[in-house]
């Protein structure tokens, strides 16, 4: 913050901000940030609806909300300094109405983008992190190996997709990081195609 001139910063993203507190939740279209003032505490900025998750997982001391039926934005305002000019954002991860109404509400003049310092930041990894990557690894290894006798022809790419994630729950995940893709046939030539009902054949077997 003191190398960009920031008077604040706010992370968005929802993995980002339990990678900095332990607390994950998916907002949808409701505002959630982890908000650093400059020379003050940071705060979690979340919706009511988060807020008892909030306060069992998160290591944040200050945990603020807002109800529905009020103006994030300008809820945060008031939690925030009077005086704020330049703000530090992941500008990638906010849209453009949503940027608008911030800024005008905080009075920032300026915002900064953070997304390739937070991602430096993030590439150094602590022992506890570096274990935890190796029980991940771990786990998806043992679902392939326990899902593999399952693919047989017949099977649905969905109903692969389904055992894999049963079985990634079963070991104790949260859940994949991203979305299941089981192809089939000529869609495996399509790097982000979408798995449907198409049936595992005899072809599909090289």
């Amino acid at each position: 913050m003191e190398e960009r001139s920031l008077d604040a910063v706010m992370i968005t993203q929802p993995k980002l901000i339990y990678y900095f507190t332990g607390f994950y939740t998916e907002p949808h279209e409701r505002f959630l940030a982890l908000v650093l003032p400059k020379g003050k505490e940071p705060f979690l900025f979340v919706p009511m609806l988060d807020l008892e998750k909030a306060e069992q997982a998160s290591n944040c001391k200050k945990i603020y909300s807002f109800k529905d039926s009020e103006d994030p934005f300008e809820v945060l305002k008031g939690k925030l300094p009077s005086t704020i000019r330049r703000v530090g954002l992941q500008e990638g991860y906010v849209n453009v109405k949503r940027y608008q109404a911030l800024m005008k509400a905080i009075g920032a003049e300026q915002s900064v983008d953070l997304e390739e310092r937070l991602t430096e930041m993030r590439v150094i990894k602590s022992a506890e992190e570096i274990v935890t990557i190796k029980r991940a690894i771990v786990c998806i290894e043992n679902v392939l190996h326990a899902t593999l006798p399952k693919v047989k022809v017949g099977v649905t790419e969905v109903e692969i997709v389904a055992e894999l994630e049963y079985q990634m729950k079963l070991l104790g995940a949260d859940g994949p990081s991203f979305d299941t893709l089981v192809l089939s046939g000529e869609k495996t030539a399509m790097p982000h195609g979408v798995s449907g009902t198409r049936k595992i054949q005899r072809e599909s077997f090289c």
